[in-house]
């Protein structure tokens, strides 16, 4: 029996404990209890294991396990094998002594070299004239050169008296557009809501725009000829026609239908 046996021996008897009531408190087999008090380790299951036992073991008997804790290692330690140190493996030989290596090494070399010297004997020479090539070169010699052309100067201004006597262009008039009237500027409509209201405006008789507005809400369109407007709340909405408002429509909750705009373009709107 180590330190730690014989501490634990001793702590038990001075309580005056049995390991069957520590076996009971701790559910630790009572052959492991008394396997740690005779410090045979072997016995036991991973020292991390060993370590809950010990504390287990002390907490049973409210004694506090860090002097036992202490003991149990150091017993470990003296009780742990001694472990040889591997032996050093000797190191492997560099790859480059390998006889496959440097054959191969060597033919790298030798390719290389015969390369350059081909290289160097084609710079040397110049590229081989060919039969035909001759035949021209000959030809060209016992041949006069060809004359060469002579450009045209350009043709000479026409005189300031030619210009002069030549008639202006008349410039191209516009046709007048259908129906003998020429298109005005184009129609502009603003909508300012101080209430709720539903709005559909169509331009010049072509796709409707619809929305119902909220209070403090803008909006404007642009038309070339007028505006086809149907209103749910008239006292809701202001509208101004091209910088210009339009007079009051109706009361609050009045709705108008089919309001032209300019009035001059169409009939009396309904509501």
């Amino acid at each position: 029996m180590g330190d730690l046996g014989r501490y634990l021996l001793e702590m038990r008897e001075r309580k005056g404990t049995t390991l069957e009531e520590i076996s009971q408190v701790t559910r630790i087999g009572k052959a492991h209890l008394a396997a740690l008090e005779a410090e045979e380790f072997s016995e036991l299951p991973a020292p991390v294991f060993i370590k809950g036992f010990v504390r287990s073991y002390c907490e049973a008997l409210r004694e506090a396990p860090d002097q036992a804790l202490r003991l149990y290692v150091a017993a470990s330690e003296e009780s742990a094998p001694c472990r040889p140190m591997p032996a050093r493996q000797p190191a492997p030989a560099p790859r480059w002594r390998s006889p496959l290596l440097a054959a191969a090494v060597l033919l790298v070399l030798l390719v290389a070299g015969l390369a350059a010297i081909t290289l160097m004997a084609r710079r040397g020479e110049g590229p081989p004239s060919t039969p035909a090539e001759s035949s021209t070169a000959l030809g060209s010699a016992s041949e006069p050169a060809p004359a060469r052309a002579v450009p045209t100067p350009p043709p000479a201004p026409a005189p300031a008296a030619v210009l002069a006597a030549a008639p202006a262009p008349v410039p191209a008039v516009s046709a007048p557009a259908p129906g003998g009237s020429t298109p005005g500027p184009p129609q502009r409509l603003v909508a300012r809501t101080s209430e709720p209201t539903w709005l559909r405006v169509q331009m010049d008789g072509g796709e409707a725009a619809q929305e119902l507005l909220p209070a403090g809400a803008t909006r404007e369109w642009t038309a070339e000829r007028r505006f086809v407007l149907t209103i749910g709340n008239a006292g809701g909405v202001e509208l101004e026609l091209n910088g210009r408002p339009v007079p009051s429509l109706g009361p609050r909750g009045a709705v108008i239908r089919d309001l032209v705009l300019p009035r001059e373009d169409a009939a009396r709107p309904t509501s």
